[in-house]
């Protein structure tokens, strides 16, 4: 028990003004989808089909452009299933989390959420004119103890404890900084949906710095690029 507050204890003082930038990744396996030099040649081929569309686009009457724009999104599409098939590397995601005494802030492209650590309320942007509404959050979940990981990789300078995880019967490879507080735990609201595999992530004793599964056609990946 003690030991689980001093964790706790080290995980709150190390909040001081910390941003970890994280980066989700699909890479696949290369000739898994076929011929090599067949699918070279179409992703080519696709990439000059999109280019020309995504130039011509803006002089089209508007429902053109509509259903033109419908057709480029399910042409990225195809260009993500080729490239995956070429053992490409694809960036399905990026986001921040900033770290502070007392709070978390979960930051992307398209939202800002700031998470109160000590009210158990989590605030969304609401956009200019809005008011925010505070939503209450679930109480942080038990912490799995530190003796059931094993040391890990240094990854960016900081060492970590490897954890083996499932959610929904798929396996995860997980390495823990256990300085640094786990915002998983941290972010379930109450009667909300929760993402199971965030369920699961929110148990570990510390910051996943990298997150790792695959199906035997790609490897998934969710890691911290940045600590500044």
């Amino acid at each position: 028990m003690l030991r689980a507050l001093l964790c706790m204890m080290i995980g709150v003082a190390s909040l001081a003004a910390l941003t970890l930038d994280v980066e989700e990744t699909t890479t696949g396996i290369k000739g898994s989808g076929g011929d090599v030099a067949e699918l070279e040649r179409m992703e080519a081929l696709e990439k000059a089909r999109l280019k020309k569309a995504r130039a011509e686009i803006d002089q089209l009457p508007k429902a053109v452009a509509r259903l033109i724009r419908q057709d480029i999104g399910a042409g990225e599409a195809e260009l993500d299933r080729i490239a995956m098939s070429l053992g490409k590397t694809i960036v399905r995601d990026r986001y921040t989390f900033q770290l502070e005494p007392g709070k978390i802030v979960y930051q992307n492209d398209q939202r800002r959420v700031v998470f109160d650590l000590v009210g158990r309320t989590a605030t969304e942007d609401a956009g200019e004119g809005n008011a925010p509404r505070p939503l209450a959050l679930e109480p942080a979940p038990k912490a799995l103890s530190i003796e059931e990981g094993k040391p890990g990789d240094v990854i960016l300078g900081r060492k970590t404890l490897q954890f083996v995880i499932v959610a929904q019967s798929r396996t995860y490879t997980v390495m823990v900084d256990t300085t640094l507080v786990n915002p998983y735990a941290h972010m379930q609201l109450v009667g909300g949906e929760a993402n199971k595999l965030d369920i699961v992530l929110g148990k570990l004793p510390g910051f996943p710095l990298l997150i790792v599964d695959s199906d035997g056609r790609s490897e998934h990946r969710r890691a911290v690029r940045e600590i500044k």
